[in-house]
């Protein structure tokens, strides 16, 4: 493995050498080997170890020479300041062997440990061991502890090791999210742009933080996705460390490719908050709303959970990223994720009506036309409720599609009354909570072929106005007529009392939810 002539220095300086002089830094060592008496050819990738008394006075500089010498004897001051010379002086107190072994663990060690980690790693990814074993392996790397953090600041994975005594440290690992005040200072230091488009790990200093930092992006094709920051709070940095560290940030990237979510995000810093949002990991109120205005999401005073079906879509003509993008430009101020196999959008708006009069009958020509549907819950105010409202959505859903009903766009408000009785069926027999005579007349239509149960529907659809019931029906008025009189002969109860009336339509809401009474609502 080739090093930096840069790297034996700073590993020597920890030996107290009596002088050091690097005058080509770019320089890059292959080897080691012992110098020989008055040697005069030299390897410009090889560093030559021995005594000063083995130089001869007229060594040719033609080539560059890479030295580590004991000061048996002195060295001229010319030698010294040669431009073509990188020195490295002990005095003769130090053992040569010693000196040697370590430049040459220093140069071949590292070869095997990398190794042993790089099988470490390749281990932990094939066994499905997960993110945070591949953060430990990282710390063992690197001697120094390490966090993983996502594009909108928020903690994901960091060594055990605790860091007490730095601020950045200790709110990622406190709240799980930078502070705003933090955010702030490293947006105004151009730190997050140089982050982002650096394609090498970089060391970062600023009197912020006590630690220093070297800091790398994770990309998956090229796109950025979370970020590693490591800490020098064990030792200091090391040029090697770059190395080591973008091959933790590739084991990282790997495993993080596991993650569905990660292959549907594009980018933007909302995308984590919304999904943190609706898996109820984030619920302090005042929390929320900082991080709504660290990440400008200035919502208006209604808010909606849109959440899209794509389960019957095609997807061999469309993609859910395009899909995705359409909805977005229909709602521009919408802010989407891909969320548990659907789209989950979140959009504002001051009014309600301005929802429906704007944006549905655009939202349901395209969806109609890719057969797709799309949940809506109903208006909130908190983005601290986001995972209820979902939830809403999703209800809205699952009871379209479970009543046969033929709706591309499907409100909550709809179904808000199924729901309720969803829940009661799940613990009785609805056909219980039905108003008996009500069940009374459609044993009488079935028993003689008749459809005053259809006409009673109708009737209380149509708000118990006769006219416009037998409009809906294609009946004359007087057929109408008859045909309530009759109802209320065979069910015994007076029409005109509110509590029957609102018992019937109770009834028929049952009715409605439950399947197995499809029959009552059938042309005969």
């Amino acid at each position: 493995m080739c090093k930096s002539i840069v790297i034996f220095a700073d590993t020597l300086r920890l030996y107290d050498p009596e002088f050091t002089s690097i005058q080509q830094e770019k320089i890059c060592i292959q080897s080691v080997k012992m110098l020989l008496n008055n040697q005069k050819d030299f390897e410009s990738d090889v560093l030559y170890i021995g005594y000063a008394s083995q130089l001869s006075e007229a060594i040719s500089t033609i080539s560059l020479i890479n030295l580590v010498c004991i000061l048996d004897i002195p060295i001229s001051d010319n030698l010294k300041s040669n431009a073509n010379i990188n020195m490295i002086l002990f005095n003769k107190s130090f053992d040569l062997a010693s000196i040697f072994n370590k430049i040459y663990d220093l140069l071949t060690g590292d070869d095997l440990r990398l190794n042993n980690y790089m099988v470490k790693l390749f281990d932990s990814l094939s066994q499905g061991e997960g993110l945070q074993n591949i953060v430990d392996i990282g710390y063992e790397m690197l001697g120094n502890p390490l966090h993983v953090i996502d594009l909108s600041w928020k903690h994901i994975a960091s060594s055990k090791d605790p860091v007490t005594d730095d601020i950045v440290w200790q709110e990622f690992i406190t709240t799980g999210y930078q502070s705003v005040t933090s955010v702030s200072h490293y947006l105004n230091s151009n730190f997050t742009y140089k982050l982002l488009n650096s394609p090498e790990p970089y060391f970062w200093k600023d009197n912020y933080a006590k630690y220093s930092r070297l800091m790398s992006r994770i990309t998956i094709g090229n796109k950025p996705i979370a970020v590693v920051g490591v800490l020098d709070q064990k030792r200091q940095f090391r040029e090697s460390d770059r190395k080591l560290l973008t091959i933790i940030c590739d084991a990282l990237s790997a495993e993080m490719q596991k993650n569905k979510f990660i292959h549907f995000t594009k980018g933007f810093l909302y995308e984590e908050f919304i999904k943190d949002l609706l898996d109820k990991k984030i619920v302090d109120s005042n929390f929320i709303e900082k991080r709504k205005e660290y990440l400008h999401l200035n919502l208006k005073l209604n808010i909606y959970v849109l959440t899209v079906d794509i389960s019957q879509f095609d997807s061999e003509h469309n993609s859910l990223s395009f899909i995705q993008g359409v909805l977005e430009r229909i709602i521009v101020d919408g802010k989407s994720i891909i969320y548990n196999d659907n789209i989950v959008m979140v959009a504002s708006f001051n009014h309600e009506k301005d929802f429906i009069e704007c944006y549905q009958k655009k939202i349901d020509e395209y969806l109609h036309s890719v057969k797709i549907r799309i949940g809506i819950s109903r208006a909130f105010n908190s983005l601290e409720n986001l995972s209820e409202y979902y939830l809403q959505s999703l209800e809205a859903l699952n009871l379209s599609q479970h009543m046969n009903r033929d709706q591309i766009f499907i409100s909550y408000d709809d179904y808000a009354i199924y729901h309720m009785i969803e829940l009661c069926a799940k613990n009785d027999d609805i056909k219980k909570f039905c108003i008996p005579s009500l069940l009374k007349l459609i044993e009488y239509d079935l028993k003689y072929n008749t459809s005053f149960t259809k006409s009673l529907y109708t009737y209380v659809l149509c708000s118990e106005s006769i006219t416009e019931s037998a409009h809906v029906l294609k009946i004359h008025r007087n057929t109408m007529i008859y045909r309530i009189e009759k109802i209320i002969e065979i069910m015994g109860s007076d029409l005109s009392n509110y509590e029957t009336l609102l018992h019937i339509q109770l009834s028929f809401k049952l009715l409605e939810y439950d399947k197995s009474f499809l029959e009552v609502f059938s042309d005969k």
